[in-house]
């Protein structure tokens, strides 16, 4: 059904609109703005009278404040900075800056927040469980970055006497650092008053509750390491925090990462800079992406051109890198992350990292999230034994690897970690900065903190004093191999790589000899000349038929095949898809960033007529020199791409390897466990045997509760499913483990439940090294779930046992998570935002119900805290059941209410009742793009490159 438009300002009109549909990326949006479309004459809309003037409401004036000293601090001995990167010389002494009373290290800020209570609940309360992230993971498969699920709250903060109101407070943390008791929080202060800010320098503080650490000194001490390198690094001090009276306890006061920090260590900040989460410069991770500055500008060729140039296996490809990052700063971040420790960073776990170029400059790294740091091997630490690395290098991400695979660099990267232990590596001083830290935590914390920070120092100490000798040792007289898997153009064992150029013409798909067909110039794997009997070599080129199409889930989709015919008998190819639309000259293309572009590499064996099956293209991409869509017309390109070795197989029926087996298993755990952010170390398991032979049941989690969306698979019929599963990570490296669900209702001491006799279904699962979801889940064809002890409260013990035999076939198919999504209860829907929107910023509604919903009283704001600011619906506004309406937001009608690209929206009943709400930060809604529900109307949001307003949402 074609939607409505209502256009809110003085004289508001209903139109019709056609929904428009442009081509999107998966991750960047690369399309024309929408234009409205005039509405064919059979759809007649409403007219709608004019709405009653509105009066603006004025902003509320900023708190009186008391500016903080400005003064420079007082520091304690600074570490020593690294030659390698000095600063530069500036012509005249630069001015103190203000802002580092506020950092200084001897100074504890007091911090006194006061909140609406039920606000306060609601903030702390607010949280992401490994089971969320997984399904998020499953669901748009890193495609985009992570969903921002903090809601922000207005409050009044004193800091060291000098109080603002209608300060903005909201939750911080990913997973780990998580907690309800003690959260950690981020402020700002112009949320709700523009230009407001702490002593007139401060616009946003970020305090963070250093539960991962509880020493409390791992990262200002990280931090000045990462300094005195020569890297552009944030600063630290430390916070107590009291919220409506109640002490919160000693917090971590860490400088945020934007135009300010910035504009202090370069000369412009006017780049971009981005933040990576679970990201890299790969087709597989480059989703996860976000832009932090310039977010309204849909270019993104920067991150994409170094993603390209890593792709490129040959010194052309590594100059490219060059031209782009600057590596020799790049080797001193590098460096300091292995120094320190720091697993959960850029180098170690494509984690907690920025980076920064100036406008026509190179990408510069800055650390962050580092928490985690300063930790020996033999700690315990359940994500360890994923790569075992060296003491002295991380080199899991794209960068590091493919330095660390060139022996040239791999012996620049070591001569770096020497001079940094050489400059800055002074233990003398850093112990001085550990117990000048550790002074403070121990007067500042709370009481019950104070014996466990003084323990957990003792492990900074020890890793300071064993640190040098260890790497030295490792580094001497050759710096180690890197053992894991090398990514980018350096392919992992059991994935090849390859190249090749053709030319054939558009329509050759047609021809009745493939291999006659186009000419190849090039055809190489894995670096290596391959064609086999010369001549023996073609490529064609043309529209997918309708069945191809089918298979593939591109409709109007551009088809390129290159095959050869080898020695053996057999015939070898690649086939790449892309868009019909996309087929023009100058075309580049690429697997994981492009939306529907995708390839595959197949066999058709001797003496055979079809593929035995296909292996999907990893990644990699196409690029066109000469191109057309009419019959003949010259079709001339390059093309690029690595694989995987696992066969996906072709048809129904068609199987992979099959894989049988028994499990054992006798497990303890907590009903609740499943929301730990940890769940290696829930649970224990006293006994367990696969195949008849006992294993270990050292280092296995247990964990149980509600199930999730994609065990309700398991039982679909079934409503109320519990979950329980046991899992471990093994010597490879790869995450492996068993889930059992069963109604909740079944859950009583000494219930047994047999599989195909009782609702009880289950199955084992694998997550590959270094995936982030399942290749494999093999289901349970019989088994005997054994209970004897259950409950359902919170903290309630589940003890039981399971015995089970299971058979299935391996395939890289991914197991596939479908995520519900719970309407609002309201039949009024808030389907989608467009915060840039060209000409007007526009939200659209939808009527689930049956019946016309009168928004006569309604009332719609851009502010979930200010009733002041919210704006009445004009008299006789509807919408029918099953319509769209699009609400067009006009700012010189209504003075005050356009929306931003960090914003809220919330629509209210006449009574007063939120009926549905969104909160937006920065770089979810840029020009061009929009906030969606996908799938319309039921999903979740997510940012769309192709805005549907009055229309069904597309991905």
């Amino acid at each position: 059904m074609l939607g409505e438009t209502l256009l809110m300002n003085r004289t508001p009109m209903l139109v019709g609109v056609l929904a428009f549909v442009v081509l999107a990326l998966l991750i960047v949006a690369c399309g024309s703005d929408p234009t409205p479309t005039t509405a064919p004459a059979a759809t007649t809309a409403p007219t709608v009278p004019p709405p009653a003037t509105v009066s603006p409401q004025p902003t509320s004036p900023p708190a009186t404040a008391t500016p903080a000293p400005t003064q420079a601090p007082t520091r304690a001995a600074p570490l020593p900075t690294v030659a390698p990167t000095p600063a530069p010389t500036p012509e005249e002494p630069e001015e103190i800056d203000p802002s580092d009373a506020y950092f200084a290290m001897e100074r504890v800020l007091e911090v006194s927040i006061e909140i609406d209570p039920e606000d306060w609940d609601t903030l702390r309360h607010q949280t992401r469980t490994f089971e969320d992230l997984m399904a998020e993971i499953e669901k748009y498969q890193l495609s985009r970055p992570f969903a921002s699920i903090y809601d922000w709250f207005s409050a009044t903060v004193t800091i060291d006497g000098e109080t603002h109101t209608e300060v903005g407070v909201r939750k911080k943390g990913f997973l780990g650092s998580q907690s309800d008791t003690k959260p950690s929080l981020k402020l700002r202060y112009d949320k709700y008053v523009d230009g407001q800010s702490l002593g007139g320098v401060m616009e946003r503080m970020t305090l963070n509750n250093s539960v991962q650490d509880p020493s409390m000194v791992n990262t200002c001490l990280a931090y000045q390491v990462f300094a005195a390198a020569g890297n552009p690094a944030p600063r630290c001090n430390f916070a107590t925090v009291t919220v409506n009276g109640k002490e919160l306890g000693l917090y971590v006061h860490l400088e945020e990462l934007k135009k300010p920090f910035l504009a202090r260590h370069f000369d412009s900040a006017e780049g971009n800079l981005y933040e990576g989460t679970i990201s890299d410069f790969t087709p597989e991770y480059r989703g996860t992406m976000e832009k932090k500055t310039n977010e309204d500008e849909d270019d993104w060729s920067d991150l994409d051109a170094v993603m390209s140039a890593l792709l490129d296996p040959s010194d052309a490809g590594l100059e490219a890198l060059g031209e782009l990052v600057d590596l020799d700063r790049f080797l001193s971040f590098w460096a300091t992350e292995s120094l320190v420790g720091h697993w959960d960073g850029y180098a170690g776990d494509r984690n907690n990292y920025h980076f920064y170029r100036e406008p026509d400059g190179k990408f510069v790294f800055l650390p962050w999230g580092v928490d985690d740091t300063f930790h020996l091997k033999d700690d315990p630490n359940p994500f360890d034994n994923i790569s075992e690395p060296p003491p002295s290098v991380l080199a899991l991400s794209a960068i590091p690897n493919r330095l660390y695979n060139i022996p040239e660099w791999r012996a620049k990267y070591a001569e770096r970690l020497k001079d940094i232990l050489e400059t800055v590596w002074d233990e003398d001083e850093l112990l001085a900065s550990v117990d000048a830290m550790a002074a403070i935590v121990q007067q500042h914390a709370l009481p019950d903190a104070r014996a466990t920070a003084a323990e957990d120092t003792e492990r900074v100490r020890k890793f300071i004093l064993k640190r040098k000798g260890e790497i030295l040792a490792d580094i001497t007289p050759e710096p180690p191999d890197w053992p894991e898997p090398e990514y980018g153009a350096a392919t992992a064992d059991g994935v090849e790589s390859f190249e090749l150029r053709f030319e054939t013409t558009w329509g050759s798909s047609q021809g009745a000899n493939p291999l006659a067909e186009g000419t190849v110039y090039e055809l190489t794997e894995d670096g290596e000349w391959v064609v086999a009997t010369e001549g023996d070599a073609g490529a064609t080129a043309g529209p997918a038929s309708a069945q191809e199409a089918a298979d593939i889930g591109v409709e109007n989709a551009a088809l390129f095949t290159v095959m050869g015919l080898y020695p053996d008998g057999a015939i070898r190819g690649v086939t790449f898809w892309m868009p019909v639309d996309r087929v023009a000259a100058g075309a580049k293309l690429s697997i994981g960033v492009d939306a529907d572009v995708g390839g595959v590499v197949w066999t058709i064996p001797a003496g055979r007529f079809e593929p035995e099956g296909f292996i999907p293209v990893a990644g990699g991409g196409i690029e066109l020199a000469e191109a057309g869509t009419e019959p003949g017309a010259v079709i001339a390109g390059h093309l690029y791409a690595y694989f995987g070795d696992g066969q996906i197989p072709d048809g129904e029926g068609a199987t992979g390897r099959p894989v049988s087996g028994s499990v054992e298993v006798s497990f303890e755990t907590a009903w609740g466990s499943d929301k730990s952010a940890n769940p290696f170390g829930e649970g224990s398991v006293t006994n367990i045997a696969r195949d008849g032979g006992s294993q270990s049941p050292e280092g296995l989690g247990v964990i149980a509760g509600i199930a999730g969306p994609d065990e309700q698979l398991l039982l679909p019929d079934v409503q109320d499913l519990a979950s329980i599963a046991v899992l471990g990570i093994e010597e490879d490296g790869s995450l492996q483990g068993l889930t059992i669900v069963l109604p909740i209702s079944r859950l009583a001491d000494g219930a047994t439940l047999i599989i195909g006799e009782d609702p009880v279904a289950g199955g084992v699962w694998g997550i590959p090294p270094g995936g982030i979801s399942p290749d494999f889940f093999l289901p349970f064809t019989e088994g005997t779930l054994t209970l004897s002890q259950t409950g359902t409260e919170p903290g309630a013990a589940i003890v039981g046992d399971f015995s089970g035999e299971f058979i299935g076939t391996f395939s890289t198919e991914k197991v596939t998570a479908i995520v519900a999504v719970e309407l609002d209860e309201s039949r009024l829907i808030l389907n989608e935002v467009a915060a840039k929107g060209d000409p007007l910023d526009w939200f659209e509604l939808y009527n689930i119900g049956d019946s016309v919903i009168d928004l006569t009283g309604y009332v719609v704001a851009d502010d979930l805290t200010n009733a002041a600011k919210r704006v009445a619906f004009p008299p006789g506004a509807a919408i029918a059941p099953g319509e769209y309406l699009q609400v067009e937001l006009d700012k010189n009608g209504w003075p005050g209410f356009a929306l931003s690209s960090d914003e809220e929206l919330g629509i209210w009943t006449a009574d007063g009742e939120l009926i549905t709400k969104i909160d937006w930060e920065e770089g979810y809604s840029g020009a061009g793009q929009s906030i969606a529900r996908v799938p319309d109307i039921t999903g979740g949001f997510q940012t769309v490159g192709n805005p549907t307003p009055g229309a069904a949402n597309q991905p």
